[in-house]
């Protein structure tokens, strides 16, 4: 006997289906295995392999509308985007391969003077020497 599921609004593009796939735009209703490790992992290792634009929309997302990415992506919106934890392993690898762009080990001089955001640095230490 086939279980009947629950009318619900597709994350992705809004429209009510009852079915396990959205006939709309193909958005799968998402499960409890769904939140697992190893789906994430899984998830993690496809989107690697396959880096299409999903990958491009997400990095436009997060630097635009960080909220707004991760919120659609917990409500359901995976056609969209990469899982937030997927960016992060993909951020720390890029910092890992080219570590030429660490600026954690960079001095205090250089930090105040030297980078193109300096005028940045300087301008929060002065508001914040006023606390």
């Amino acid at each position: 006997m086939k279980s009947e599921l629950q009318k619900i609004d597709c994350a992705s593009c809004g429209k009510p289906f009852e079915t396990s796939f959205c006939p709309n735009c193909g958005e799968r209703r998402l499960s409890e295995k769904d939140f697992s490790a190893f789906s994430l992992i899984n998830d993690f290792v496809v989107d690697v392999f396959n880096i299409e634009n999903k990958f491009w929309r997400t990095l436009k997302s997060f630097f635009i509308k960080p909220a707004t990415y991760v919120d659609e992506y917990i409500k359901g919106a995976r056609k969209k985007y990469i899982s937030p934890i997927k960016l992060f392993l993909i951020a720390n690898a890029w910092y890992f391969l080219f570590p030429a762009i660490n600026t954690f080990k960079t001095t205090w001089y250089t930090q105040l003077n030297g980078l193109p955001y300096s005028f940045l640095t300087n301008s929060v230490l002065n508001v914040l020497s006023f606390f």
